[in-house]
């Protein structure tokens, strides 16, 4: 049905031909065909561009790894320091107060949260969080 309103619609010998070209190609073989033509668009890996790209494309990897297959869930109802009631991720600002001030965020969450006998996640280095567990309930 599809072929036939696409061969009534096109005036053009050139796409039907087209089409019956790509139909005759296995999806193998035309992914092969057409490697070579993307990676003549592709930078040198050795410019600045091409490193560029490789540590996007490296950095991009590591994080969807990180956040569909390491990443351990917790309870949403846990609270997030230095976020307000509900978030359920970190701010920008409170990951980089992480690496900044992290005492002051740590000082923070036993205040808030750990003296009065309740779990907290805290930012960790990279991408984890960190879930600190008062002694009370450890028992």
């Amino acid at each position: 049905m599809v072929q036939r309103a696409i061969f009534k619609y096109s005036s053009s010998s050139a796409i039907a031909h087209l089409i019956q070209t790509l139909r005759s190609i296995s999806s193998n073989a035309f992914a092969f065909a057409m490697a070579p033509i993307l990676l003549d668009h592709l930078p040198s890996l050795t410019s600045p561009l091409g490193i560029a790209l490789i540590v996007s494309a490296c950095f991009a990897l590591f994080y969807l790894i990180e956040s569909f297959i390491l990443t351990v869930p917790y309870p949403p109802s846990v609270p997030l320091v230095g976020e307000p009631e509900g978030a359920l991720r970190f701010s920008l600002r409170t990951r980089v107060a992480y690496y900044t001030n992290c005492e002051a965020l740590l000082r923070e969450a036993y205040t808030k949260y750990v003296k009065k006998g309740k779990l907290v996640v805290v930012p960790g280095f990279g991408f984890r969080k960190e879930v600190i567990i008062p002694q009370s309930a450890m028992k």
